[in-house]
């Protein structure tokens, strides 16, 4: 992928937000992070992460993923469309699908509910270079669910704005969902329609080391409390292969997860493989993540 400016963008530094803990969101990638992907979006998971990444890298690229979750009967897949190649102003659009069993609570204990629950996400993403200022970006989403205890449809709206800071670092700040409209059932902690900020920070060492860092914040849990770090690592040999790592600590959930993954960029695809792992501390239940994804380039 090229910089659509280099002299600014050599170092890729995000700082951002994501939504806190939908990891449905992350993306393949993001999930070998730990979620701490949001601070660098450079795939097509841009769209969800943080739209105004879409303008950072010019390409033309179609994106296939499927996550299976230890959960029973839990999964996600989708497809994401970005094309920041044939104008100044980069464009995504993304269907996902998340089927799962959500988390009940009965006789004082957390258990799985009977209630089968099918998400549906459709959405666009708008991004724009200014002036090689910053980078701005916005995303228009409608989330339908559908379950037996009812139907409930939203649409949100994200923002995000990315400005380079010298040769090696990248500001921003994103806002997930501040206009909503619908959102009338099942909210869930892990619902990413809820409100969320989250801030940041990679560091990069020519285009080899990458250091990532971020902090995301629920604005909707009452205690004050729903706040999550999370750190990254990755290495890139040759341009071609990819290993990466994350670690992160939800501190609501008091939960430990975990991240790793590997990539394989061919001159017209790739592959990207994660493994993520969250252990969760009193009567919650572990949980282990595969995700793979495959990215073709259309020209």
């Amino acid at each position: 992928m090229k910089w659509i400016r280099t002299s600014l963008l050599p170092a890729a530094v995000l700082l951002l937000c994501n939504r806190a803990p939908a990891d449905l969101l992350y993306g393949t990638r993001g999930l070998g992070f730990a979620g701490a992907y949001s601070a660098r979006a450079d795939d097509n998971f841009g769209t969800t992460v943080n739209p105004a990444a879409l303008s950072i890298y010019r390409r033309y690229h179609i994106l296939a993923f499927y996550t299976l979750s230890s959960m029973k009967n839990t999964y996600s897949t989708g497809v994401i469309a970005v094309d920041s190649k044939t104008s100044d102003i980069a464009m995504g659009l993304f269907y996902i699908n998340q089927g799962f069993l959500p988390l009940g609570k009965a006789n004082g204990e957390y258990s799985f509910s009977t209630t089968s629950i099918t998400d549906n996400y459709w959405g666009l993403s708008i991004s724009e270079n200014y002036m090689n200022l910053f980078f701005i970006g916005i995303t228009l989403s409608m989330h339908t669910m559908r379950s037996s205890m009812g139907n409930d449809d939203t649409f949100t709206m994200d923002l995000g704005i990315i400005a380079p800071v010298g040769d090696y670092f990248l500001i921003g700040f994103t806002a997930y969902n501040p206009l909503r409209y619908g959102y009338n059932r099942l909210k869930q902690l892990n619902d990413p329609r809820r409100r969320a900020i989250a801030l940041g920070a990679v560091f990069h060492y020519q285009n080899v080391l990458f250091l990532q860092a971020d902090w995301q914040r629920d604005l909707e849990d009452l205690r004050g409390n729903h706040h999550r770090i999370a750190f990254g690592f990755s290495a890139v040999g040759r341009r071609y292969f990819e290993v990466r790592f994350g670690y992160a600590r939800d501190f609501f959930f008091s939960s430990n997860e975990i991240g790793a993954g590997m990539s394989f960029r061919g001159p017209r695809f790739s592959i990207d493989y994660s493994y993520f792992v969250i252990r969760r501390n009193g009567n919650l239940p572990n949980e282990e993540k595969h995700s793979l994804a495959v990215t073709v380039a259309l020209f």
